[in-house]
């Protein structure tokens, strides 16, 4: 499995470092919009696999290293089973329009995505369309969302949020051979279950998992 998390926040410096139950994160996808101060920040970071030293344990603690400031900053978590250990595609949006997208994010066939959003109001719900929501919850000082898609080919997805300063940011993996052989139905869960989420609810390709990670 790897571990991902979706971090948003309202961030003057930069993230520099990201843990997961101990364990090094790489940032995958790092979007930023500067129209406002602090800048609104969506990023997705992963951890390797567990089988090459990524975290094994059922939960354990997500520790986010900033370069300045005093951020706020929103995490939530995703298990990813049965994917490709390199990303296979990524994509990022930014602007202040009520709705964002991403359009050129390539999901490949039987593979999977995290979309992540941050918005400079918190207030608003997040809808979503062309994936389904994991997560949506008021931060405190700006709005954090993510959501999953197991739709393949180059798709447009849509966050449709309050009219202000945003940033959106995607990740795609693919599958393992062996994976895509077996197909089969997706699985896809999201819930506070921590590092490690709960237990997918589908076999075949690669599947998704969620847990709250909660603000820091």
């Amino acid at each position: 499995r790897i571990i991902a998390v979706h971090l948003s926040g309202e961030i003057d410096g930069t993230i520099t470092a990201v843990t997961i139950g101990g364990v090094a994160a790489a940032a995958k996808v790092q979007a930023r919009d500067t129209g406002s101060a602090p800048d609104q920040v969506s990023e997705i970071w992963a951890t390797p696999k567990s089988v090459d030293g990524g975290p094994t344990g059922a939960s354990g603690n997500i520790v986010v290293s900033v370069s300045s400031g005093t951020p706020v900053v929103a995490a939530s978590t995703f298990r990813i089973v049965g994917a490709s250990s390199t990303v296979s595609d990524t994509d990022t949006n930014q602007g202040s329009a009520a709705t964002i997208a991403l359009t050129a994010l390539v999901v490949p066939g039987g593979g999977a995505a995290i979309v992540g959003f941050c918005n400079n109001t918190d207030t608003t719900a997040v809808a979503w369309t062309n994936a389904s929501e994991a997560f949506d919850t008021d931060a405190g000082v700006h709005r954090d969302s993510s959501a999953i898609t197991h739709a393949g080919g180059t798709i447009t997805i849509t966050a449709d949020g309050a009219t202000a300063n945003q940033a959106l940011s995607g990740v795609a993996w693919a599958p393992t051979a062996t994976l895509v052989a077996r197909g089969g139905a997706e699985g896809l869960a999201a819930g506070n279950g921590g590092l490690g989420g709960i237990a997918a609810n589908g076999t075949g390709a690669t599947k998704f998992t969620g847990g709250n990670g909660g603000t820091s």
